[in-house]
């Protein structure tokens, strides 16, 4: 993005997810190294901005881990579902972990 696609409201924006199942390398012994997967949220705008939250499976789910805008940083709220609407803050940035729903056995 250059200096004056900045300039423009719609841009004052910006989501990022980090995949720590994409990680292609392995470990030491050869073994696939997974990490969490985290959500970045920033709004340098002035008013808050919606963020629609990734929904790519079933059974997902986004956990607050840190919202400059909640008076403690973290302040605790139910997890949010794939699918749904984050209202970030003005002029704040939020962060998410990824939960997946695990499927249960028959019994």
């Amino acid at each position: 993005m250059t200096e004056e696609d900045w300039q423009h409201a719609h841009t004052r924006c910006l989501g990022v997810r980090l995949s720590g199942d994409a990680i292609e390398e392995t470990d030491a012994l050869g073994r696939r190294i997974a990490d969490d997967t985290f959500l970045i949220l920033l709004n340098a705008h002035h008013e808050p901005t919606p963020f629609v939250l990734p929904a790519h499976r079933r059974g997902v789910s986004w956990v607050r881990v840190l919202d400059t805008a909640a008076r403690d940083g973290t302040r605790r709220v139910r997890p949010a579902r794939g699918g749904e609407v984050y209202e970030l803050e003005a002029r704040s940035l939020a962060v998410l972990r990824l939960r997946v729903r695990k499927a249960r056995p028959w019994a």
